[in-house]
């Protein structure tokens, strides 16, 4: 009888994800379950942890976990800002309005070449400013030094994701391949579309998956590594923007049953932006980006049902708004409406008498808390709760990719390390811990 697959998946979130990610790999380190990951799934800023973790792990947590705080205090952001060719297109276009608004003598002819510029700026933005190229060079400054593909080892197996803006689909790299469903099923019936993997830099792959829209150019993939790049540059030119479009808690591959990625056990490590009830729309700039929440806030509520509470795998997935809680109030809601699969109410052995209907199910819901509890070892588990004004404030941090502080991925770590052990016991029982 074939083991169960045990997968891992990191959503998006930027540094502060990534050092979500890292309490995350802490707790499977002490829980013994580190070296029976089959499968990473990784979106944005877990592609970040994820990538860094399968380089630079080698059996040593603490070696690992200072190596990875040093690169979080370390900002990609400034790489970014203070590119050489950044900057000097920067003060070019600055300089240019006021030298020629100073030779004519006339502000408004300076204040055209300035809109000039702007409409310019606006229609080339991707050719003027590549901030995408200047991030994939400081991600091998800080993160991969030029790192390829290839150079990942063989287990666990990574499945780092992007949205492909072509297809509307994932576009996934890892150890084996790299590849879109829809280039292996085209369409139009044709041959599928193959990739040369084996040399395509880990900075560019990770780029895709954090290649935010609006913000960053979409990554394209070079002639060199397409199979057969004469018979197919007409029927596939991938355009690769942030996973997270598509799929920001990075469960997708672990969860389809046809993907080469699927586990039998999921972890969801969930970093992303919790959803701010407040809005104040001025702008239509505001609404659209409002409206991406939303879509998000739809796709995660999706994911957490379907992946949870209905899925016939064992499915742990925490978040990081997530008081330690909420996880047992969610369950009994849950059992109430007979959204739990059965393989859980038997692992966790509730009592048949408060189980009846949802009236005994109500009475009893401060004993199926405790008794939950009790199962899962609650009072022992070690990691020192964050206060609500702690999580709330690790919920304030940006998910961008600017240095964090040691204060910031410690409450951070240990958060999602207490998290983790909660939902693995609660909702993993294949694991037998």
């Amino acid at each position: 009888m074939a083991k169960d697959r045990l997968g891992l998946a990191l959503s998006g979130g930027g540094y502060r994800a990534a050092a979500f990610h890292l309490g995350t790999f802490k707790k499977f380190h002490q829980l013994g379950l580190l070296d029976k990951i089959d499968a990473i799934s990784t979106i944005s800023g877990g592609s970040i942890a994820g990538v860094f973790f399968l380089l630079h792990y080698k059996g040593d947590m603490d070696a690992f976990e200072k190596l990875m705080i040093q690169k979080l205090k370390t900002s990609t952001f400034k790489r970014i800002l203070f590119n050489p060719f950044l900057v000097a297109t920067m003060l070019i276009l600055i300089a240019t309005p006021i030298c020629i608004g100073l030779c004519f003598s006339s502000l408004v002819i300076g204040l055209l070449v300035f809109l000039i510029e702007v409409f310019l700026l606006f229609i080339f933005q991707f050719t003027l400013v590549p901030l995408t190229k200047f991030k994939i060079r400081a991600y091998d400054q800080i993160f991969f030094d030029k790192k390829t593909l290839n150079d990942l080892p063989k287990k666990p197996t990574i499945a780092i994701n992007a949205t492909n803006m072509e297809t509307g689909t994932l576009f996934t790299f890892s150890q084996n391949r790299m590849s879109d469903s829809s280039y292996q099923h085209p369409k139009d019936n044709g041959q599928p579309i193959n990739f040369k993997h084996e040399k395509f830099p880990l900075a560019h792959a990770v780029a895709s998956s954090t290649a935010v829209p609006f913000i960053f150019n979409p990554v394209k993939i070079k002639k060199q590594f397409f199979m057969d790049w004469e018979n197919t540059k007409d029927r596939a030119n991938p355009s690769l923007v942030d996973g997270g479009v598509y799929d920001n808690q990075g469960v997708h591959k672990l969860t389809q049953s046809n993907s080469s990625h699927f586990c039998d056990i999921v972890v969801c490590s969930d970093g992303s932006m919790p959803f701010n009830f407040k809005f104040t729309g001025l702008n239509s700039l505001a609404v659209l980006y409002r409206s991406t929440d939303l879509m998000m806030r739809k796709i995660k509520s999706m994911q957490f049902v379907k992946y949870v509470h209905e899925a016939n795998q064992d499915i742990a997935y925490f978040s990081l708004n997530w008081d330690y809680e909420r996880v047992f109030d969610e369950t009994v809601n849950a059992i109430k409406q007979k959204k739990t699969n059965s393989k859980l109410m038997e692992h966790y052995g509730l009592p048949s008498a408060w189980l009846k209907n949802i009236e005994t199910i109500e009475e009893n819901r401060e004993n199926i808390r405790f008794f939950l509890k009790e199962k899962i070892n609650y009072n022992g588990i070690h990691e020192t709760a964050l206060t609500i004004n702690e999580i709330q404030e690790i919920c304030k941090i940006d998910t961008q990719l600017k240095a964090l502080t040691d204060r910031e991925i410690e409450l951070l770590s240990r958060h999602a390390a207490r998290l983790a052990e909660i939902h693995i016991r609660l909702f993993c029982p294949g694991l037998h811990l």
